[in-house]
């Protein structure tokens, strides 16, 4: 499955990593297997105000995903205990069979795939020109290929309800989270047997405040857009 490639953070877009020793006792691992663009940075930054050593997205890994060689992120996965974004939903069936019924497994998703891919064309518009969305995705920009990218988000969060539901993963800890129709603590705590924050659930990465980042860049893309989509319709 050709599944926005992990683009460059603004330096507040997330909490660093924070990487333990593998012999460390670490929590249950918890992997958000959602696609980018659901709310894995507003799950990351929960994830690390409940404790939970995170990660997040890894291009090295991604592209050794790509190339058939998964051994680097299942060794990656020894040092945390949260994961979300890039490689991990396009390996979610392989962290079962590692992990099993031992670990706790998010699908982050949209209210709408046209929610999802109105975030995932702004993300674009922010992106360096070279940096893409290809290693994800199969397409370089998101521009003139909505009806591939809506085969790829419904394809991938079908492929996780029916592996969780009725596959390998049936019976193993699932919880499906939308933070567009509300979902936050009252949902996630639960799921995880921890206590409720009093603070806030965290919402990162707004489309209001991306639109204000990167103004070069944005202008930039905004002139290309439609070479991208003109190009998309010939191919």
């Amino acid at each position: 499955m050709a599944v926005s490639g992990p683009d460059e953070k603004a330096p507040d877009a997330a909490p660093l990593d924070s990487r333990q020793d593998p012999e460390a006792d670490l929590r249950p691992k918890v992997f958000g297997i959602g696609l980018n663009k659901t709310g894995t940075s507003s799950l990351k930054m929960a994830m690390g105000m409940l404790g939970y050593h995170t990660t997040g997205s890894n291009k090295q890994l991604l592209r050794a995903v790509r190339r058939g060689d998964i051994a680097p992120a299942i060794e990656h996965t020894r040092h945390y205990d949260s994961f979300q974004d890039w490689p991990y939903p396009l390996i979610f069936r392989e962290l079962h069979e590692e992990y099993g019924d031992q670990a706790h497994y998010i699908l982050t998703r949209r209210v709408s795939f046209e929610k999802w891919f109105a975030s995932v064309e702004n993300h674009a518009r922010s992106s360096r020109l070279f940096s893409g969305q290809r290693l994800a995705y199969g397409y370089h920009r998101p521009f003139g290929r909505r009806r591939e990218y809506e085969e790829i988000y419904h394809t991938h969060n079908e492929a996780v309800r029916d592996y969780f539901s009725a596959g390998a993963g049936a019976g193993a800890p699932f919880q499906e989270m939308c933070l567009d129709d509300g979902d936050g603590w009252e949902k996630l705590c639960p799921f995880l047997g921890c206590e409720q924050p009093d603070q806030p659930f965290p919402h990162r990465n707004s489309a209001g405040r991306r639109q204000q980042r990167w103004p070069g860049r944005r202008a930039l893309n905004r002139t290309l857009e439609p070479a991208f989509r003109a190009y998309a319709r010939l191919f």
